[in-house]
């Protein structure tokens, strides 16, 4: 495993934070990967949780000159750990913006945001992905959107199959990364 920065592969393998909720860093290594080979400089991720994920996407918009990555999580614990934990890493060039928006909220709110960014990341609740990949759209965004556990991951995230065949679009193929960590991926 390749890790950018020694604090993400800490993060992982520490008890307290590791393994349960946070994508698993093989899902981030490739979210790592698309970013730089987008050159995507803006980024926002809708379901920030712990950081860690938004910490693998910030050092990837960082090595391609800086820019900024917009962390959505509308738990506020969750976003202060987000916060927390991004301010730990090097990134002189690159602004984390943590908001405590719900997704179809900062949507709303930040159209010319959502419309820029390269790389929109999904690991939040899907039971209104259409209704969100709608919001997208109607914002004139021509990102790459990226969903996290497009197969189901927890038990709260049934398999989205049906649902991410009607989106319409160039629905790309579900990337299945490990037998844990599916990605889906959308050209918006």
């Amino acid at each position: 495993m390749i890790w950018p920065h020694p604090l993400l592969e800490a993060r992982w393998t520490d008890a307290k934070y590791g393994g349960e909720g946070i994508a698993q860093p093989w899902v981030q290594l490739l979210l790592y990967g698309l970013v730089r080979a987008l050159g995507a400089r803006e980024v926002i991720e809708f379901g920030a949780f712990r950081g860690v994920t938004t910490g693998w996407l910030a050092l990837a918009v960082e090595a391609n000159g800086g820019g900024i990555v917009y962390a959505v999580e509308p738990n506020v614990k969750d976003a202060v750990r987000t916060t927390d934990f991004c301010a730990a890493l090097p990134l002189p060039a690159t602004l984390v913006h943590v908001a405590t928006d719900s997704t179809l909220a900062f949507i709303a709110a930040n159209p010319d945001c959502v419309r820029t960014a390269g790389l929109l990341f999904l690991d939040d609740d899907k039971a209104a992905i259409a209704e969100k990949v709608a919001a997208l759209r109607a914002t004139g965004a021509r990102g790459l959107l990226a969903v996290h556990d497009v197969d189901g991951g927890y038990a709260n995230d049934p398999p989205l199959r049906k649902a991410w065949a009607a989106l319409g679009g160039l629905t790309l193929p579900v990337v299945k990364v490990h037998e844990h960590g599916h990605l889906g991926l959308l050209q918006l």
